[in-house]
């Protein structure tokens, strides 16, 4: 009690009460500043995941889609070697999202197998022999599970994100359990057996971001130009005077720029040559006064007027009152999907909003065709049973190997109306590529 009555002891010991809290305040503050870190880290890390599982799971479809109308078995093989990867990247995803042992054995079933498959027929087409209705028949199967899962995954993406669907559910049971986020390893379970439809994503027109070549060979030829008439052919694509026109900074590289602006519209024109690469402008969409056929007309005509000739139209969509037309360079009856531009145009008033020349000013370049040894009627007499010719072309594709392929192109559809484009090399014979295409209302899609 002595203790107690010195004022000086009784102050000291609140200081050091009070300093001892401070520190387990602190501590407190600390281990809750690691806890959040920590969550957050692990958050981002299950939203990628989450994000990936869905990419992985969108190519295997995709590619056992493309194997329904393969009929070659060098490009089987090369779809049996994209399957193996999104299907180690499906797993892999996976594992970061749940233990193993919480999914179901069809869900990793289906990912161990459906590679080895593709890799099997791939062979049996190399050696010469056809696909049976069986090996076809297996082709659908897989292809309608992978699409059943991959929808079903989706809206589970979605869930995941919006905290409807979690990874562990919380300890304590919420007053309210209908609030509860489901589980995601028993949600997967449940869709991947009742396959809930969900509509899939699409994208560009093939072709359309082929690899730039490092160098641009359809300039680095050209006469360079000074700053001067560079400004005049930039005036003259936007229709005004030079001297209206703001120097930017130039841009280096494989494709030297000059470049300028009116206001917010920016163009930018090569140093070799003097050629237009790109216009954009900023704008707010009204009431569509055009259709898609007058957009691809604008298109055309404003090609020409900058110095693009012999560019024709293969795809195009519209997206927010804008028309993004893909045109390919076309000469001699064959179509040169490398050397593309893209040209959006404004359904409200025509305007040419943007201009992208790049991949044609990257890849632009004289060829020397191979001869075409396979006839083009030996070519449709290879494609896949079950498949309708709905037209042909002659096309130079670009490839994963960097090279490019002179291909016959062959529009078809299946019993379904599913249309695709089979590329088969002129003188091989060998399928070069496949893409499957889908038409709505934006445009013509293809994948």
């Amino acid at each position: 009690m002595k203790f107690f009555q010195s004022r000086r002891n009784v102050v000291r010991l609140l200081t050091y009460l009070l300093a001892f809290c401070v520190l387990c305040g602190g501590a407190a503050l600390v281990r809750g500043h690691q806890y959040r870190t920590a969550k957050d880290a692990l958050d981002a890390a299950s939203h990628r995941a989450m994000g990936e599982l869905s990419e992985s799971l969108l190519s295997i479809t995709t590619a056992l889609q493309k194997g329904q109308y393969c009929n070659c078995g060098t490009r089987m093989t090369a779809l049996a070697l994209d399957l193996r990867g999104s299907t180690v990247a499906a797993k892999h995803s996976l594992a970061q999202l749940t233990d193993e042992a919480l999914v179901s054995d069809g869900v990793f079933k289906f990912l161990s197998q459906v590679g080895d498959f593709a890799t099997a027929v791939g062979r049996k087409m190399q050696a010469g022999e056809p696909l049976s209705d069986g090996d076809r028949s297996e082709l659908a199967a897989l292809y309608a599970y992978g699409r059943s899962l991959t929808d079903a995954v989706v809206p589970l993406s979605d869930g995941f994100f919006d905290g409807s669907v979690a990874l562990t559910l919380p300890r304590s049971t919420l007053p309210d359990e209908s609030r509860q986020p489901k589980l995601f390893s028993q949600e997967l379970n449940t869709a991947a057996q009742t396959f809930a439809a969900y509509p899939t994503l699409l994208y560009d027109g093939p072709f359309s971001d082929a690899a730039l070549n490092r160098e641009a060979p359809g300039v680095k030829t050209l006469a360079e130009i000074d700053p001067g008439t560079a400004a005049g052919r930039a005036a003259a694509a936007l229709k005004c005077a030079p001297t209206d026109l703001r120097r930017e900074d130039d841009v280096g590289g494989a494709l030297p720029l000059f470049c300028f602006s009116k206001g917010e519209v920016r163009v930018t024109v090569t140093r070799h040559g003097g050629l237009v690469c790109s216009i954009t402008r900023p704008w707010n969409s009204e009431a569509a006064t055009l259709d898609a056929r007058a957009a691809v007309k604008i298109a055309r005509r404003c090609l020409r007027d900058l110095g693009y000739p012999d560019m024709h139209e293969s795809y195009y969509s519209t997206y927010d009152g804008v028309c993004t037309v893909n045109l390919a360079y076309t000469k001699g009856g064959v179509i040169y999907y490398a050397d593309l531009i893209k040209v959006s145009v404004a359904l409200d008033s025509g305007a040419v909003v943007a201009m992208d020349a790049r991949g044609y000013l990257m890849n632009h370049t004289k060829r020397s065709l191979p001869e075409q040894t396979i006839s083009i009627k030996r070519a449709v007499r290879r494609l896949a049973p079950g498949l309708t010719l709905l037209d042909t072309a002659t096309a130079m594709i670009p490839c994963d190997d960097s090279k490019e392929r002179l291909c016959y192109e062959l529009h078809c559809k299946d019993g379904d109306g599913q249309q695709a484009l089979i590329y088969v090399d002129v003188t091989t014979g060998n399928e070069a590529d496949i893409q499957l295409l889908t038409f709505s209302d934006g445009g013509v899609l293809a994948r």
